[in-house]
């Protein structure tokens, strides 16, 4: 089968691209400091991949083990895991010049893409122990977005310069799928029953739908949005992700699992920006000036790590632990993980490099 060039990505999905070949670092010293929201109190470490300029996390599990990537200010992207005791592990495939990490499920797999000098793209899931598995759907370039905890994935592929959604099995079956009607299909997120959301393209529309594990699906817009895009489901099926009006803002949202849809701004912003929900039905995501975490009741707190700039919030994981990237005063782009108080001696019971 003949390969095309170099994967179009959609503009709002461009923010990625992995398979074998591990690369242990030493652990990177934690540093913690006092809280920024005024109550639902955290702590921060943050930390950096060694020797790298940018560090960008994606996603944080129960165990606070994050998969994300870094860069030099002048070198491609590449993978990396940070593990529960505070260890970084960088992830490139042999032949990679380009390695995103994107999701990580409870017991450490995880998912993500990489693109070879050829600009030919794979997906690949690394089994905890290291072991990488390449995803091409039918010798076509495969992007995988999300994992869940039995290891099933989601993600999408390019053919005749249209995307469509894909699920991979934990035996390695995938089969191909898209919402009536779409054009080009981006799933973003499933969950434990195989729920699989994310946006899909029709009649020049990003519409959110999401597929149930009998493979049914539901469309869905909140009421006024223009463009809808679904980011992250819970373990009950609850979804949140965002959606642009006629004035151009950008609001969040949250819908139940029956179809219930709830809207919600951060505080003085006009862009928000949902990213990831947990099983408790918090989300975290970022507004115009600071992340946010919104709790199920609908509060937001908003929080910038200490000292920093810039704070971008990615994910957060069942215990309510964010992470994501902010930038220092030398120019650099660090990760960090924002801690509940609450659950400040579980996460200090794994040591992260202290």
């Amino acid at each position: 089968m003949e390969r095309t060039g170099a994967i179009q990505v959609v503009p709002l999905l461009c923010r990625l691209i992995a398979t074998l070949a591990v690369l242990i670092r030493p652990a990177v010293l934690a540093q913690t400091s006092p809280a920024t929201s005024g109550h639902n109190d955290a702590f921060y470490i943050s930390f950096q991949v060694p020797d790298y300029h940018d560090t960008y996390p994606q996603s944080i599990n129960r165990s606070f083990s994050v998969a994300g990537y870094c860069a030099q200010a002048t070198s491609n992207y590449h993978g990396f895991v940070r593990g529960s005791e505070g260890r970084i592990n960088l992830i490139d495939p042999p032949g990679s010049t380009f390695t995103i990490a994107r999701g990580i499920n409870a017991a450490g797999a995880i998912v993500g893409y990489f693109q070879e000098s050829n600009f030919f793209v794979h997906g690949f899931v690394r089994s905890p122990e290291g072991v990488f598995a390449t995803i091409d759907y039918l010798g076509n370039q495969t992007l995988a977005w999300s994992i869940n905890d039995a290891g099933v994935v989601t993600g999408y592929y390019v053919a005749a310069n249209r995307q469509h959604g894909f699920m991979r099995s934990t035996k390695g079956k995938i089969i191909s799928f898209d919402p009536p009607g779409s054009t080009s299909t981006f799933p973003t997120g499933i969950n434990n029953e195989r729920w699989i959301i994310g946006s899909y393209l029709a009649n020049g529309t990003q519409h959110g739908f999401v597929r149930n594990s009998q493979g049914e699906f539901s469309s869905f817009d909140p009421p006024g949005s223009l463009q809808t895009y679904p980011s992250s489901i819970d373990a009950a099926g609850i979804i949140t992700g965002y959606y642009e009006d006629a004035s151009l803002i950008v609001h969040g949202f949250v819908r139940s699992r029956t179809g219930e849809i709830t809207t919600f701004d951060a505080p003085d912003s006009t862009q928000t920006v949902p990213q990831s929900i947990n099983a408790q039905g918090a989300t975290t995501g970022n507004g115009s000036y600071h992340a946010f975490v919104r709790n199920r009741q609908g509060e937001i707190v908003t929080f910038d790590y200490p000292g920093g700039a810039n704070t971008i919030a990615w994910s957060i994981n069942d215990l309510g632990a964010v992470t994501g990237s902010f930038g220092n005063t030398a120019g650099l782009t660090l990760g960090f993980i924002r801690v509940p108080l609450s659950f400040r001696l579980a996460f200090e019971g794994k040591s992260h490099g202290r």
